[in-house]
């Protein structure tokens, strides 16, 4: 492996700390996945880490969806089972879409990278995961994933008064859209 990405990814969280630019993110995730590509063993591993570091580079995402189906499946059911407000914004009894809109799938997955690779953590504090999430959602606000589930055909990030909503497509032609959290 060539130390020389994992030496510029530690300056660059050195210098970019919190990290609160869409630049920065994109970055970061591309540096993070010519890692991933190079490393030795498993290609498949870290596959949720892998899942963003494409997304973040495509204007839609619609293929090698499967390391998201379980998350998928959890909006759906928070969907079915949510109290539905006006204008077609929801207020869920579940918490799959906060899981999503705060990426803690993502968070585990980078965590375990950062570590392995000797990587400063600190970007994982609360406050500054924060500020990366709101940020990563700015970069992938119109970028969706077209999926191919049973009732969810796609998912997107739309603008918002301070950050994004989180927009559902289902297969019969109904929107579905959650709350701002940020």
């Amino acid at each position: 492996m060539d130390d020389s990405i994992i030496n510029k990814l530690n300056k660059f969280l050195k210098d970019h700390d919190p990290i609160i630019e869409e630049c920065h993110i994109i970055y970061l995730l591309v540096e993070i996945r010519k890692i991933l590509d190079r490393s030795e063993g498993n290609i498949n591993r870290l596959p949720i880490l892998r899942f963003y570091c494409d997304w973040v580079l495509h204007t839609e995402k619609s293929r090698k969806l499967n390391v998201i189906a379980p998350i998928v499946k959890g909006i759906e059911d928070t969907i079915l089972s949510g109290h539905k407000f006006s204008n077609g914004l929801f207020l869920p009894s579940g918490d799959s879409h906060i899981k999503f809109i705060y990426k803690e799938e993502l968070q585990k997955s980078m965590n375990e990278f950062f570590c392995d690779y000797g990587l400063p953590t600190n970007i994982f504090s609360k406050e500054k995961w924060e500020k990366f999430v709101f940020t990563l959602i700015q970069v992938l606000i119109d970028q969706p994933l077209v999926l191919n589930g049973e009732q969810i055909t796609s998912m997107c990030f739309r603008p918002a008064v301070q950050a994004a909503n989180l927009e559902v497509k289902f297969r019969n032609g109904v929107v579905h859209r959650f709350l701002n959290v940020f």
